[in-house]
């Protein structure tokens, strides 16, 4: 079970992660170099982020290849929540 939370604001060119247990952000851009990286970093964490129009499936493929558990959630759900 993850131990930690990450949420990712997605976009084409870049993804914001914001790390719950530290507090820490940083923007991201979308190269498969920085999102493996993203990836390696988020082990024992639940990834959560909204479907973006496609923009996601890097992230999401790059998240499944190390095995990080994720959760895509519905962008309407998101804003009422």
């Amino acid at each position: 079970m993850p131990q930690d939370l990450i949420g990712v604001d997605v976009s084409n060119d870049w993804i914001d992660v914001h790390r719950l247990s530290t507090g820490r952000h940083a923007r991201i851009p979308t190269t498969p170099e920085a999102l493996a990286r993203v990836a390696r970093e988020a082990q024992g964490a639940l990834v959560v982020f909204e479907t973006s129009g496609g923009y996601e499936r890097p992230l999401m493929a790059a998240l499944a290849e190390t095995r990080v558990p994720l959760a895509r959630v519905n962008p309407r759900q998101a804003r009422a929540f």
